[in-house]
This record gives structure tokens, C-alpha cells and sequence, in this order.
């Protein structure tokens, strides 16, 4: 990409952001897509389980790959709503079509938890040290979890405007010029998605782990609170 294109991709970035605040509540949306997300994952992991896949440590992370497809899926769904411009499923118009100077610039540019009556020291009474630790295993790779989800959502404005800068204008513009480098919105939500995705896969598995030696004959999240429980 020569300088020129990269410097009006810098713009065109700025310039996308202000549109999805103008429009829309990005951080917002890329909560839902998180919540579709995370609700998939949770359908995977009882499918496989149907399939007889037991296992926590294994299942957990497959159902965070698989779901990360569908995340992948649902923001080029969302892009797709951008450039089609359908107001009626987007919450606006598509980048392009409402800012055609957008377009136009560029070509002349470039060219459950412990029952109420019991304290935490009771309940750490009741289980020894290595079970305490499985738990707080467990508990910290599910919050780390839950945390690497808010910040995908916090870096949201950054992501859908590079989502539709790569996606609809920058590739648009190599089109007119015939230019035979040309962009792609996959590359740029790969590169800030991916470690968020491996994190909380290696987490989860992680997860399954710790509560499966807690609670070796549990195949799920609930069997293995419900065993803890009743201890």
C-alpha cells in the first residue's frame, strides 16, 4: 500500500468512527455480537456433549473456536448490512453511501454460589487446600475470561471502523483503479482478535481442568457446582 493510500485510510478510519457514533452505539453492538457469541459457544459445548464428548478441558476451548467462527461470521454479516444499505436491518445506511465523499476523496488521493447462612471462612473450612485451589483456578480463568469479552467490546469504535475503512471503502477504491493489491476486512479483525480468542480458549480449557479434578464424574459447569455444594 503506497503512503498516499495509507494516509487516507488514517482519515477514512476517523471518519468511520464518528459515523458509527453518529449512528449507533458501537461498544453496544459489539456486546450483543460478544452475547451471540458466547450464547453459540454455550450450544456447541452441549451439542458436543450430546456426542459423548465428556471431557471439559477438551470441550470448552472446541466450543470457544467453534463460537469464534460465528464471531467471525456476525461481523461480516454486520458489514455485509453496511453495504447493502438495508435501514430497516441496519441502525443506518452503509459507510459508503452515506458519506460519498468519502469515496470520491480517495480515488483524487491516491490516484450458583455458598447458601446465605454460611461465611466464606466456613466454607473455606469445609474443603481442603487443593480443592480451595481448583476452585480459585477455576474462578479466576472464568473472570479472565469474561474480562478478555470486555475488552473486544472496549476496542469496538477501532474494530468495526477498520471493519468497514478495509472492508467496503479501501476495497472499493482498488477496484476503480485497478490496483492489484487489495484489502480485505479479514486480515484486520484476525489481527486484533485472534489473541483475545486463544486467551479464553486456553482459559476455558484451563476451567474444564480445575473442575474436573474437583469433581471427577462431573461433564458439566453445573454437575461440578453441584458436587461442591453438597461437600
Amino acid at each position: 500500500m503506497s503512503d498516499l493510500a495509507e494516509s487516507f485510510r488514517h482519515r477514512a478510519l476517523i471518519r468511520a468512527r464518528r459515523w458509527l457514533y453518529a449512528r449507533t452505539s458501537p461498544r453496544l453492538l459489539m456486546f450483543l455480537i460478544i452475547l451471540t457469541t458466547g450464547a453459540c459457544a454455550f450450544l456447541f459445548s452441549v451439542l458436543m456433549l450430546r456426542f459423548g464428548l465428556t471431557s471439559m478441558a477438551l470441550r470448552y476451548p472446541l466450543a470457544v473456536v467453534l463460537s469464534y467462527g460465528v464471531f467471525l461470521v456476525l461481523l461480516r454479516l454486520w458489514l455485509s448490512c453496511q453495504e447493502s444499505g438495508e435501514v430497516s436491518s441496519c441502525d443506518g445506511p452503509g459507510v459508503v453511501d452515506a458519506s460519498p465523499d468519502l469515496l470520491n476523496a480517495a480515488a483524487n488521493t491516491v490516484g450458583d454460589g455458598i447458601p446465605a447462612g454460611d461465611s466464606l471462612a466456613d466454607a473455606a473450612a469445609l474443603i481442603d487446600l487443593d480443592a480451595f485451589a481448583l476452585i480459585a483456578i477455576a474462578l479466576v480463568a472464568i473472570l479472565s475470561g469474561i474480562l478478555i469479552s470486555a475488552y473486544v467490546v472496549w476496542i469496538a469504535p477501532e474494530l468495526l471502523a477498520e471493519l468497514l475503512v478495509d472492508g467496503l471503502i479501501m476495497s472499493r477504491i482498488y477496484a476503480r483503479l485497478k490496483l492489484t493489491d487489495r484489502s480485505s476486512w479479514f486480515p484486520g479483525v484476525l489481527r486484533r482478535t485472534w489473541l483475545p480468542a486463544l486467551l479464553t480458549a486456553v482459559l476455558f480449557s484451563l476451567a474444564g481442568f480445575a473442575l474436573q479434578m474437583l469433581a471427577p464424574r462431573a461433564v458439566s459447569l453445573g454437575e461440578a457446582v453441584a458436587v461442591l455444594l453438597r461437600r
